[in-house]
């Protein structure tokens, strides 16, 4: 997200470093792409792999060779290959291209060249773009379009929480139907080819709402219902490519502070916790519909590495 190099993301579990600020510890990872690619063979996963956005040219063959490698190994039937993580987000502005012209061109000379390195190995390029504001995208499109790519967006959801709402205020912005606007300016841009989802959640991180009411809202049964419903509206209007963030548990922060003077507030995670795993229901929501529709859609990690 805020630069690496191919060398690092190729490095061997316990040898690549943290390309950011790591949570935990901040020494960095114990995987390695390598390890990564082959647990997504293991699982029958979609290898989705964030190309760092301050990759060389002169780099390209290093991925290039790796990719070739696995793809002997494991035989998969695509790969997903993502230029960046959010570079529309000005947050990540140490890394990312916030300029869409910019973005669309590198991007452009990105996938040509790999293309030109891996003539037989199935990928699929994707271009992320802001979802609250598609007009924008219209450069990236052309890209994805020109790459037979596709564009990539996060239409996150219900992101205030007040302690005077009643729970049909909550209930209205955990089922906002929103799904069809949100298409609509990416289906101007490439009609023929619908947008993936790169990350979608509840992302209820701001209002004056304390501990109990927001972890009601956002981690119950009908947070559960609404994930549900959000997946399979969007899989109706034909989008079928999801990637729900996030599988593990995260605590943040509710307007840049913590709520109750010292608590976090549960925020994204489809668990609670690894050690005896236990989901939440739109963990439980999200295991149905994946059994329902085959493995299909949508899905969560490990298949996406490094996206958030």
């Amino acid at each position: 997200q805020l630069a690496d190099t191919v060398t690092n993301r190729l490095a061997t579990a316990g040898g690549r470093l943290a390309s950011r600020v790591h949570w935990h510890d901040g020494a960095g990872f114990h995987y390695g792409l390598d390890e990564f690619v082959d647990l997504c063979a293991r699982i029958d996963a979609m290898p989705w792999i964030i190309i760092p956005s301050t990759v060389t040219q002169s780099e390209l063959p290093l991925l290039a060779d790796f990719m070739r490698r696995k793809q002997r190994q494991h035989h998969f039937k695509r790969w997903v290959l993502e230029y960046g993580n959010e570079n529309w987000n000005g947050l990540f502005r140490p890394a990312a291209l916030t300029n869409d012209e910019v973005h669309a061109e590198r991007v452009r000379t990105l996938f040509l060249g790999l293309r030109k390195l891996l003539p037989e190995l199935p990928f699929q390029p994707l271009i992320n773009a802001q979802s609250a504001w598609p007009e924008r995208s219209a450069p990236e499109a052309l890209s994805a379009h020109q790459l037979r790519g596709a564009l990539a967006i996060a239409p996150y959801y219900f992101d205030t929480l007040n302690n005077a709402e009643s729970d049909q205020s909550i209930l209205a912005k955990l089922f906002p139907n929103d799904e069809v606007r949100i298409l609509k300016g990416f289906r101007k841009l490439m009609p023929a080819t619908p947008p993936w989802l790169y990350e979608y959640n509840l992302h209820t991180d701001k209002g004056d709402a304390g501990f109990a009411k927001r972890e009601r809202a956002v981690a119950g049964v009908a947070a559960g219902l609404s994930l549900a419903a959000r997946a399979l509206s969007f899989y109706d209007q034909g989008v079928i490519n999801h990637a729900v963030y996030t599988l593990s548990q995260i605590y943040g922060l509710a307007n840049g502070k913590t709520v109750d003077n010292t608590k976090l507030i549960p925020l994204w995670g489809i668990s609670r916790d690894f050690a005896f795993p236990t989901m939440r229901p739109s963990g439980l929501a999200l295991e149905l519909m994946n059994r329902a529709v085959g493995g299909q859609q949508p899905g969560t990690g490990p298949g996406v590495e490094e996206v958030g």
